[in-house]
C-alpha cells in the first residue's frame, strides 16, 4: 500500500470513530426524570457542547480526507497525461521505424538494366529493312 492509501484508510477509521462518538453523545443526551429540570438543562447543555466539539472534529477529519483524495486525483491525472505523452512518443517512433524499413527494402532491390521499349525495337526493325 502506498502512503496515500494508508493515510486515507486512517482518516476513514477516524471518521467512523467520530461518528460513533456522536451517536453515543446523542444517546446520553436524553433527560432523566429523576433530576430537576434545571439539572436536565445543564446536562443537555454539556452534551450539546460535546456534540459541537465532536462535529468540529468530524469536519476537520473530513477536510483532511478530502485533501488526500484531491492529492490522489491530481497525481492520477498527472500520471494519465504522462502515459498519453509516452503513447504518442511510441507511436511516432513506430511510424518512423516503418518508414525506414520501407526505405531499406527499396534500396535492397537489384537494379536491372532498363528494358528496351517498343520504339527502340521499331527503330531496329526499320534499319534492317
Amino acid at each position: 500500500m502506498s502512503s496515500g492509501e494508508n493515510k486515507l484508510s486512517e482518516l476513514q477509521n477516524r471518521i467512523e470513530q467520530t461518528k460513533q462518538e456522536l451517536e453515543q453523545i446523542k444517546q446520553h443526551e436524553k433527560p432523566m426524570p429523576e433530576f430537576i429540570n434545571t439539572t436536565n438543562v445543564i446536562r443537555s447543555n454539556e452534551y450539546l457542547l460535546k456534540e459541537i466539539q465532536t462535529h468540529a472534529k468530524l469536519i476537520s477529519v473530513y477536510e483532511n480526507y478530502s485533501e488526500e483524495i484531491e492529492k490522489m486525483v491530481l497525481s492520477t491525472s498527472v500520471i494519465k497525461s504522462k502515459i498519453k505523452q509516452l503513447k504518442s512518443r511510441i507511436n511516432t517512433r513506430k511510424k518512423s521505424k516503418t518508414k525506414t524499413k520501407r526505405r531499406k527494402k527499396s534500396s535492397r532491390k537489384i537494379r536491372r538494366k532498363p528494358r528496351k521499349t517498343r520504339k527502340v525495337k521499331r527503330k531496329k526493325l526499320k534499319r534492317r529493312r
